[in-house]
């Protein structure tokens, strides 16, 4: 089962608990993008990277940087699973970061912001 190939795959990993908990919530709705669009492969390295497109509009972005970690870790898993860094491009955010108002420190602060 496709789902016990991304366990094995995650738990060889080494991601802290931190990116394993980001992990299996981009994998839970990886699945539910999968049943959505009927593409549910035998193998995680069977997946069409058509099926993958739309897992970036899915993904909660409220937060910026948990989002990229979701992102990037599903990543690795699929690399690790036979995908080549082309057939998972779709897997991508472009972010801008923003200077905002300096910290009492006079430093500079910035933000990040998807780009669509």
């Amino acid at each position: 089962m496709i789902r016990d190939e991304f366990m094995t795959l995650l738990d060889r990993s080494g991601f802290n608990d931190r990116v394993r908990t980001h992990a299996l919530d981009a994998w839970n709705v990886l699945e539910a993008v999968l049943a959505e669009q009927h593409c549910v492969p035998e193998t995680l390295k069977a997946i069409d990277s058509g099926c993958l497109s739309s897992l970036g509009s899915r993904l909660e972005n409220d937060d910026i940087e948990a989002f990229l970690i979701k992102l990037a870790a599903i990543r690795v898993i699929l690399l690790g699973a036979g995908h080549t860094p082309a057939s998972i491009r779709c897997l991508q955010a472009r972010v801008r970061r923003r200077r905002i108002e300096g910290a009492p420190n006079g430093k500079y602060q910035f933000i990040k912001i998807l780009v669509k």
